[in-house]
């Protein structure tokens, strides 16, 4: 069971749960994370890598692909799919959008691995979100 605990009212339906589970003698495994969507900063730093890639790709090979292209080759390669539920009936979509702030951190470190092991040069902001996080992940 998923909680996104957004004021009191959630937080103390969560406890309340987890405390009538603990009555019954369930071991629980809780996982805490920061559910913010991601940034607009990670997105604009994301799509500027795009426009680099699309660049240089033509440069280098001639052949031409749009932001949008390489944007869904990039979910196809390392976004993670989610899963989405219609009254009873779930289906699994692969969206950068719903990544969270975090995810959208991991991803975009793929992205930034692959295009360096293709010969490719992604600029990184030096005022960027994306920087901050990895220097909070490196502390």
């Amino acid at each position: 069971m998923e909680f996104y605990v957004t004021n009191e009212s959630t937080w103390l339906a969560c406890v309340s749960h987890c405390q009538d589970m603990l009555d019954e003698e369930v071991k629980l495994k809780i996982t805490v994370k920061d559910a913010r969507k991601r940034s607009l900063g990670q997105n604009s730093t994301y799509f500027m890598w795009l426009g680099e890639l699309s660049h240089q790709i033509k440069l280098k090979t001639s052949e031409s692909y749009s932001t949008d292209d390489l944007h869904e080759l990039m979910k196809s390669k390392f976004c993670p799919s989610k899963k989405l539920k219609f009254n009873k009936r779930e289906i699994e979509v692969v969206s950068t959008t719903r990544l969270d702030t975090g995810e959208m951190h991991f991803y975009m470190n793929q992205v930034h691995e692959w295009s360096v092991n293709a010969g490719f040069k992604l600029t990184i902001p030096v005022e960027s979100q994306y920087i901050e996080l990895m220097e909070k992940q490196n502390d």
